[in-house]
């Protein structure tokens, strides 16, 4: 369940009043929740405890056993609308990390690191091998990586917010991320 980090830095970039936007960010930080949490009961409804631990993908097999007469593959249906939520979410992460290149160098355009990070990130998946384990390895990578994104780090700024509570001109904070 990563992604809501990204609330770190849109949050600045929005121009509603601080009750809707936190309104709205933890309105669909629920909204994601209540629907991973629906799927897990769905995939613990649907398979036995030993089962879910054998199948890697619960919602594509779910999925394949089912088909209409419109759609032969619901599987497929699926993954062609999947892809579409994860290119979003490159794209997002990209322009974030773009966006914050731009805050460390001023000088550089938004488009030039955008191009530098695309390119980047095409060339090491591009010289990744496919190694046993690997994805496993990633995924507990990641799990740590995203303990630090997900509570080190927002209370980090938390504290560094207390302890500096200078306001500038307007009421917005002097630390504002963008």
């Amino acid at each position: 369940m990563l992604g809501f980090e990204m609330v770190l830095v849109i949050y600045s970039l929005t121009n509603a009043e601080h009750k809707r936007r936190y309104r709205i960010m933890t309105g669909a930080n629920a909204l994601i929740t209540l629907l991973y949490t629906y799927l897990i009961i769905i995939h613990f409804i649907y398979y036995s405890p030993e089962e879910i631990a054998l199948v890697p993908e619960p919602m594509l097999f779910i999925l394949k056993s089912y088909s209409f007469k419109i759609i032969e593959r619901t599987d497929l249906f699926f993954l062609s609308i999947w892809i579409i939520s994860v290119f979003t979410s490159f794209v997002s992460y990209l322009y974030m990390s773009a966006k914050s290149a731009k805050k460390l160098i001023p000088k550089g355009k938004n488009r030039f690191f955008v191009y530098i990070f695309a390119a980047v990130i095409f060339l090491g998946a591009s010289g990744i091998k496919p190694i046993i384990g690997l994805t496993e390895k990633l995924s507990q990578l990641m799990s740590y990586v995203s303990l630090l994104f997900i509570i080190i780090i927002p209370f980090l700024l938390l504290v560094f917010s207390y302890v500096f509570k200078r306001k500038q001109k307007g009421g917005s904070s002097r630390f504002d991320y963008l």
